[in-house]
């Protein structure tokens, strides 16, 4: 885990990892995770790929088809958007 940032706002952490040398990965978290993890800790996540199709209203007129992958521990089902992953997601290597 390269950084963590706590918004006490909204309740989250906005995790970022290494990826391919230059290229960072971001995951928003619920809750702190600053008592449990801290920067430069090795972590695995287990997380689970969806296939997601829904209508996204553009305008009152218009509207376009979403298709996509997406992790499906991060994403809300009901009101098609991506939501924090929940810390069970993350533990320590």
């Amino acid at each position: 885990m390269q950084k963590m940032v706590y918004d006490d706002t909204y309740d989250t952490t906005n995790v970022e990892f290494s990826s391919i040398e230059g290229l960072t990965v971001q995951f928003q978290v619920e809750g702190d995770l600053w008592n449990k993890f801290q920067e430069g800790d090795n972590v695995t996540l287990t997380l689970h790929i969806i296939h997601v199709s829904y209508v996204q209203q553009i305008s009152p007129n218009e509207t376009m088809p979403i298709d996509k992958e997406i992790y499906e521990e991060g994403w809300d089902s009901v009101n098609n958007h991506e939501v924090p992953v929940p810390q069970q997601v993350i533990q320590l290597a």
